[in-house]
């Protein structure tokens, strides 16, 4: 099984290309990855949020930032998991913002025993974006050697926007070989009503196809590795994002857990970045660095986007009550 999954990740990377809006370290706000992935913890609550800066050397950086919040198991349904993300999104010179503000809901269902587990999801959201035209100029504002805002133009100036509702379906499949070792396929299929968010610019959000893969075992007592893989599909657009994840455990007390966390991708024909992160009691943050190596590296000049994520969790019991988990796992 173990060389399968391995073979899978790895040689599979070579099938597709592209870049589409992404996170590197997908596995911080994972309900926007995965909404089947909502409430899907140990603990009675979690808190994600991350960062992401590119293309610092290309006009304005492009600024991406989430924030959610879930709740894992009510006490009329253990499977039921519950959450809210917002997500903001503002790209170069114009300040094309999208905004989404989104409900999460899942429900896991335990198979065989609870070695396995079926996860469904669902997002209903509304997406809100605008453009300030004002902030661009025009082929026709060269006046000679002359190029600037306040030239006049035949364009269409001013500040446009608008809102739409959209929905997002997921799955995830898991299965426990043990607390340490865990085997998981997700698939996606998001923006069901192709919204047209402002009206009139013949530009939809086009269906979106994601598939994943992610398998954690132990090479030693104190290190796992979860090599994984996701692929995305979108109209024209194709993305496929591998790489290899570690975990150092320093400390694994039952109220004292302490681990480095490690890895480095590669999205194909695109870039390659590599991560660093801390696992210290209920917090877990992170940092990851992309290189951009595609033909858009004359106008980046290698300098790719940075994020900063955390994750934070906990239960509302005492102590003496606290579930633990050993050994998390990377999705």
């Amino acid at each position: 099984m173990r060389i399968l999954v391995l073979f899978i990740l790895f040689f599979g990377v070579q099938l597709a290309f592209g870049q589409d809006l992404h996170f590197t370290q997908y596995g911080i706000l994972r309900t926007y990855f995965n909404p089947a992935q909502t409430g899907d913890f140990v603990e009675d609550y979690r808190i994600s949020g991350i960062h992401r800066n590119q293309w610092r050397n290309v006009s304005k950086p492009y600024s991406t930032f989430g924030l959610g919040g879930e709740k894992s198991g009510f006490k009329f349904l253990p499977g039921l998991g519950v959450g809210l993300h917002v997500f903001n999104d503002v790209a170069g010179t114009s300040n094309f913002t999208t905004n989404r503000l989104a409900a999460d809901l899942a429900y896991h269902i335990p198979l065989f025993d609870s070695t396995h587990q079926l996860s469904l999801g669902v997002t209903p959201e509304f997406i809100f974006q605008s453009v300030d035209l004002n902030r661009l100029t025009f082929g026709d504002q060269y006046l000679g050697n002359n190029n600037t805002i306040n030239n006049p133009t035949g364009e269409v100036r001013g500040n446009i926007s608008g809102s739409k509702p959209n929905f997002t379906i997921g799955a995830n499949y898991k299965v426990f070989f043990n607390n340490r070792q865990v085997l998981q396929i997700g698939g996606v299929y998001a923006n069901l009503s192709t919204p047209e968010v402002i009206e009139g610019n013949q530009s939809s959000f086009q269906s979106r196809y994601l598939a994943a893969i992610s398998y954690q075992f132990p090479i030693a007592r104190n290190l796992l590795l979860a090599p994984n893989a996701y692929y995305n599909l979108q109209g024209n657009f194709k993305e496929l994002f591998g790489g290899l994840n570690a975990e150092w455990i320093l400390k694994n007390g039952r109220f004292n857990y302490q681990s480095l966390l490690f890895g480095v991708m590669h999205r194909w024909q695109d870039a390659w970045a590599a991560s660093v992160g801390l696992k210290y009691q209920n917090w877990q943050f992170g940092f990851a660095y992309d290189v951009n190596t595609s033909a858009f590296n004359t106008a980046t000049e290698y300098r790719g986007a940075y994020e900063l994520g955390f994750v934070y969790v906990f239960n509302v019991f005492n102590e003496s009550h606290r579930r633990f988990k050993t050994c998390p796992t990377f999705i």
